[in-house]
């Protein structure tokens, strides 16, 4: 079975984006799915499953392993009817999430939706395996529901990542991240990366927004 996964930060955040993908997947026979977290069973071995939430990546991976776990920019680039608006070679900046770092296929498709939508792609140097950001989520704790979802990887995030830091000494942090960027524009396809940015005081384009323009709005 197929299923679409929205992701519960992503929808609340991203509402439109979020509905008009919701409607897409399910055209294309996907079963909508509810909270990665939730302790019932979401997948059978077999069972694909489409997320556009990094953090719904890492605890889908531990928790049904014998399942296909793909990123919503995969999937759109797999589907030649996919609309994709054309930005005409505008600069953007990619912001790649730390949590993301192992998963070079989503990576490479955050990229690869870039180009179809005609985008000039800034790198930065901390890219791909080599990414370190993931806005503040490293510097709190992490909650005792998303560790319970998947013990073995946030045991280990706990262990050997996680560094508190008091709330002002992150907003500092996150003001001097920002001024790295000499675009107008950055993306990032994280909830993660997407508040940190906020903190730091620019407004940070989530993918599931560009990859939406094109998508009719959903029928309520």
């Amino acid at each position: 079975m197929l299923r679409y996964l929205p992701g519960c930060t992503t929808r609340t955040h991203h509402p439109e984006a979020i509905s008009r993908i919701t409607a897409y997947m399910e055209s294309r026979g996907a079963a909508v799915a509810t909270c990665c977290k939730d302790p019932g069973k979401l997948l059978e071995p077999g069972d694909a499953i489409v997320a556009n939430c990094t953090m719904c990546d890492l605890i889908l991976r531990e928790r049904y392993p014998e399942s296909r776990v793909l990123s919503l920019y995969e999937w759109a680039l797999g589907d030649s009817s996919f609309p994709w608006h054309d930005h005409r070679g505008e600069a953007v900046t990619v912001q790649d999430c730390w949590r993301a770092r192992g998963n070079r296929p989503m990576q490479e498709a955050v990229r690869a939706c870039l180009r179809r939508m005609n985008f000039t792609v800034v790198e930065q140097e901390a890219r791909f395996e080599k990414a370190d950001f993931c806005g503040v989520w490293l510097w709190n704790e992490i909650p005792d529901a998303t560790a319970l979802a998947a013990p073995r990887t946030f045991a280990e995030i706990r262990r050997n990542h996680v560094r508190l830091l008091p709330p002002d000494e992150q907003k500092r942090r996150m003001e001097e991240w920002v001024k790295r960027y000499r675009t107008d524009r950055v993306l990032c396809y994280c909830n993660g990366c997407e508040a940190g940015l906020r903190l730091g005081g620019i407004a940070p384009t989530h993918l599931v927004e560009l990859v939406a323009e094109k998508l009719p709005a959903a029928v309520s």
